[in-house]
């Protein structure tokens, strides 16, 4: 089994994430920073992105968006303190309807072997397990799934209401 290091993500208004993880790779202020058991002590600050959680075990990588914050690594825990932090939006379209609405022809190049390892044409696909919000777009209108994802976004601070009011109105 692989050495592993405890992982918290942690915002102002709740736990994220908890939980062994292999690696993380997270957005520092001067480039990515990679994390793995027995890290060096390390405290700095981290920018608005994705952090990536390498679970054991796990195919996929678990994947935490920050609006930044900061890290703290000992050589066996890894503490991200996040000004605000949510999972994943999963957009659970069917594959068809995406295909029906590919401008550009990408679904025509994969089926035809133009297009290597495209999500939903001879590529496996893993639907997330745990998203914070699932949205269907073949069963509303795009501006219904938008103004639903600017709510949760509004709603776990990542968008302040004057944005999405300013938003709204452009």
């Amino acid at each position: 089994m692989a050495a592993t290091i405890h992982v918290d993500v942690v915002s102002a208004e709740e736990q994220i994430f908890s939980g062994e993880a292999e690696f993380v790779v997270l957005p520092g202020i001067d480039g990515e920073l990679g994390i793995y058991p027995r890290h060096a002590p390390l405290l700095t600050q981290i920018k608005p992105g994705a952090v990536r959680i390498k679970i054991p075990g796990q195919a996929e990588d678990e994947l935490v968006f920050v609006q930044g914050g900061f890290l703290e690594v000992q050589p066996t825990r890894v503490t991200v303190l996040a000004d605000t932090a949510i999972r994943e939006v999963y957009v659970a379209t069917p594959a068809e309807v995406c295909e029906s609405r590919d401008p550009k022809g990408h679904y025509a190049k994969a089926r035809a072997g133009a297009l290597h390892a495209f999500t939903g044409i001879g590529n496996d696909y893993q639907p997330p397990s745990e998203s914070e919000l699932t949205i269907d777009t073949s069963t509303r209108s795009v501006a219904d799934a938008t103004d639903e994802i600017e709510r949760m976004l509004a709603t776990t601070g990542v968008l302040f209401d004057e944005l999405v009011d300013l938003a709204a109105n452009i």
